[in-house]
């Protein structure tokens, strides 16, 4: 077995970067590359309490939103890469929610905030 001598690193992941897990619950502070990473959480959330409160299984729920019951698995457990913000919607879409976008002009010349309000149950 070949040893590497002190000082080298493996190759594949740039030097000061970390391994995360791809679960929201460990990493929900960390945005993805786009900022949407909290907003993908609070979308996940909302589909995973919708689907726990019509008290449906993993393989009923994949069923009603077109997708299988591996990836449901996946959402609901918090591992979110590979789930865009609109793959999340039409997935709230096919679960019966109706889903607004409202875009309102920022009181200064500040940048904008990003967020999710969920109303009714």
């Amino acid at each position: 077995m070949a040893t590497r001598r002190k000082g080298t690193r493996r190759p594949g992941r740039p030097r000061g970067s970390r391994k995360t897990s791809g679960r929201v619950t460990v990493d929900r502070t960390l945005p993805d590359r786009n900022g949407m990473g909290p907003l993908k959480v609070q979308l996940a959330r909302e589909i995973t309490r919708i689907i726990d409160q019509r008290e449906l299984n993993q393989t009923e729920a994949a069923a009603i939103v077109g997708d299988a019951a591996s990836q449901m698995s996946l959402l609901m457990s918090g591992h979110l890469r590979g789930f865009s913000v609109e793959r999340l919607l039409r997935t709230l879409l096919r679960l019966g929610r109706n889903v607004e976008v409202v875009l309102r002009p920022t009181p200064s010349q500040r940048r904008g905030k990003l967020g999710m309000k969920a109303v009714g149950g």
